[in-house]
């Protein structure tokens, strides 16, 4: 499946507030600068996850952006629908058009080609409501090089707001 571009810079953002303690905030530039994202794209994809109930925000000297929710209660298909646009595939019913196309009466059942593209989608949103945002950031956190990791959690250690 191709999914839109904001996609892969939500899941790490929330795979870096994931591995935050609990009530522990960034604010949108820290969340941009860790890792190096322009700042209005990720204003715009962190509104998108706040409108969809993934991330709150708070206000004032120790505002910004935390889990709404705990990391093992968000699915993976929740994040990437709160930015995603719609269906991935959009049957335009190009089988009815051109010079051997038949009148409007012999299309009642559905295209094919449609009804497969659908259960494809189906399939890839069952795989990815199986996992949660905790299992995404294990998964992840397995492959740092320890080095990385020493050097993030000191950085976000000087960031973090409580």
């Amino acid at each position: 499946m191709r999914v839109s571009e904001a996609v892969e810079p939500a899941l790490h953002l929330l795979v870096l507030l994931a591995s935050l303690p609990p009530g522990v905030a960034l604010t949108s530039a820290d969340l941009a600068e860790f890792h190096d994202l322009a700042p209005a794209q990720t204003a715009k994809v962190l509104q998108r996850l706040g409108s969809a109930g993934i991330l709150a925000a708070t206000e004032g000297r120790t505002g910004g952006y935390r889990l709404a929710a705990q990391a093992e209660q968000i699915s993976v298909a929740a994040i990437v629908r709160a930015v995603e646009q719609g269906p991935e595939f959009r049957c335009r019913e190009i089988r009815r058009c051109g010079p051997c196309a038949g009148p409007p009466a012999i299309y009642s059942a559905r295209c094919g080609i449609a009804a497969l593209m659908d259960e494809a989608e189906a399939a890839w949103w069952r795989c990815l409501d199986a996992q949660s945002l905790a299992d995404l950031t294990r998964r992840v956190g397995a492959g740092i090089e320890k080095g990385v990791l020493v050097r993030s959690s000191d950085w976000l250690a000087r960031r973090s707001r409580t």
